[in-house]
């Protein structure tokens, strides 16, 4: 029986219906905090809480700064949660995974009770704790159990494995973004909800059925126990490089989807091309994580460390900055989301640099990159708000959007970073080794 299990890995029916599964999960529940700027985008130019579409055009302009300032926060607090749960929820996934569908129900529960509770939402702060809290903690709580699982059944093609499970959300990006909007526009907020919840049930539920740890999970508290406080990886000098690379990334990571599309509508371009544009750089991010994904196994760790931060820093202050026409912009989200979308594939090869072929090991360090990059985001929002209200100052790009763009792009050039963690102590795992059959 053991024997047959072992088949499984990197191949095999069991193995591929697994990353399938993730995939949805992931899609789904990561695309929607993915698209929050068409979310943004229209609770600036409608009344919120109205059953149907309703303008706020005359409204005080003062009143609408203060909304949009606060209303940017639940993007930012949305992704900087789910993040941050990273090692919590991934840690106690991979000690007690016979809990794994437990925790994705109760996951799946809080998401529709977020999404539900949005519908009806009428003030800023209303949708901070449904859209930004309730449901980041069940997108958590929903996602990364599916992620714990993928160290046992891809040891030889991680990279490439956690590229395709991390495309998902740059799928759903390129349609929801679209999805979003059209629902918006046509039913309002609280349809749009109400239907997004109901979809959740109907689409994820099918996929618990697919999550589970590659060998048959037996409840064995001795064991597990005497692994929860092993710490001594934070001795290894190698991982701090890399702890500091991923949190000055996730600092300005997602700056460009919460904000492109308000600085596509600001230079007359219109809501469509608002959309078009989140949904590119959602979507470039697929190739760029399957990309960079591929590389992190075949190549010196750094490579793709510098393709991805020097190439988003690039793309913000040349692209982004000088920007004033669709063609332009578009150019941008594509380069910004091939590069900076891609970063979180290069997360296995980071642990895998750190805990070698110490499964468990990996995943808590792996959790712990992605709790970094939360901490960035959840900066993020009351910086990047600060930028804005400050921005008379800063003489760059277009408008109020100067101080973003810089903030974007260094952010990005800092995280580069990276490419010392082999300066560090001795890290294993920088390229793909053969591993003996």
């Amino acid at each position: 029986m053991f024997q047959s299990h072992r088949n499984h890995q990197d191949r095999g029916m069991h193995a591929y219906l697994y990353l399938f599964a993730s995939f949805m999960i992931e899609l789904l529940t990561w695309s929607l905090p993915f698209s929050y700027g068409v979310f943004l985008n229209y609770y600036n130019s409608h009344r919120l809480g109205s059953a149907t579409p309703s303008s706020v055009s005359g409204e005080p302009s003062t009143n609408k700064a203060e909304q949009s300032s606060t209303l940017a926060l639940v993007g930012t607090l949305a992704t900087g949660i789910m993040y941050l749960a990273y090692p919590f929820v991934l840690r106690t996934t991979s000690l007690y995974p016979w809990y794994c569908r437990h925790i994705m129900a109760a996951g799946l529960l809080l998401c529709v009770a977020g999404l539900c509770g949005a519908a009806f939402s009428s003030r800023p702060w209303h949708f901070i704790v449904t859209q930004g809290i309730v449901y980041s903690l069940g997108g958590s709580l929903l996602s990364f159990p599916s992620v714990a699982f993928l160290f046992e059944w891809f040891p030889e093609r991680r990279g490439l494995a956690m590229g395709i499970l991390f495309s998902g959300t740059g799928i759903g990006g390129i349609a929801m973004p679209f999805v979003i909007d059209e629902m918006l526009r046509t039913l309002g907020q609280r349809w749009t909800f109400l239907i997004l919840a109901a979809s959740f049930v109907g689409l994820l539920v099918p996929c618990f059925v697919f999550i589970k740890p590659r060998l048959p999970a037996v409840p064995s508290n001795t064991r597990t126990r005497t692994r929860l406080i092993d710490v001594s990886f934070l001795r290894n000098g190698a991982f701090w490089p890399l702890f500091v690379c991923s949190t000055l990334q996730g600092l300005g990571n997602f700056v460009p989807g919460i904000y492109l599309p308000s600085y596509t509508t600001d230079i007359g371009l219109g809501n469509t091309a608002a959309t078009l544009f989140a949904a590119l750089i959602n979507g470039a991010s697929v190739p760029g994580a399957i990309f960079i994904g591929w590389a992190t196994d075949r190549l010196d760790l750094r490579w793709p460390i510098l393709l991805s931060t020097v190439g988003a820093a690039l793309a913000s202050f040349l692209l982004w900055g000088f920007a004033q026409s669709g063609i332009q912009l578009g150019i941008f989200a594509i380069v910004y989301g091939f590069t900076a979308g891609g970063f979180s594939a290069m997360w296995p090869r980071f642990a895998s640099a750190i805990a070698k072929d110490d499964v468990r090991l990996a995943t808590l360090v792996y959790s712990l990159f992605g709790a970094s990059r939360g901490v960035g985001n959840i900066l993020a929002g009351p910086i990047s708000s600060a930028l804005l209200s400050n921005s008379t100052r800063v003489r760059y790009g277009m408008s109020n959007y100067g101080p973003l763009i810089l903030f974007t792009g260094a952010t990005m050039l800092a995280s580069a970073c990276g490419t010392a963690f082999g300066l560090f102590g001795r890290a294993g795992g920088t390229r793909a080794r053969p591993r003996a059959s």
